[in-house]
């Protein structure tokens, strides 16, 4: 997952957590019972109670979500610090193995026509 996937999915989740609990808090004000009669069928609803259970189990979705995508964020960050680091490391390594190789070819005269940069 690329960090701009991770900044998107974390965006998505924030935005949708925010919308589902403003809903939930928006619920409180709609009708408590619906009586649905279908043919001979009569049914009580509660849309609020729906709702509200729709929204909460959003809410809580996307707030695990966001905290995931966050914690993945942070991690694949740590990570990343952690190989420029080794990275690093491995370079300085690697200049203080070829330090002596470059003193020595400092103190060596060159050959004429020996690849000189001298111009001119």
């Amino acid at each position: 997952m690329t960090p701009n996937q991770l900044k998107r999915y974390r965006s998505w989740f924030g935005w949708v957590f925010l919308v589902s609990v403003s809903m939930l808090a928006a619920v409180s004000a709609g009708p408590e019972t619906v009586i649905v009669h279908w043919g001979w069928l009569t049914f009580e609803f509660n849309p609020q109670l729906w709702i509200s259970v729709a929204t909460l189990l959003t809410s809580v979705t996307s707030l695990v979500g966001f905290f995931f995508t966050t914690a993945l964020a942070l991690r694949r960050e740590q990570r990343e610090k952690q190989h420029s680091d080794v990275e690093l490391e491995k370079n300085k390594l690697e200049v203080e193995k070829l330090r002596p190789e470059v003193e020595r070819n400092k103190k060596q005269p060159s050959a004429p026509g020996q690849g000189s940069n001298d111009v001119g």
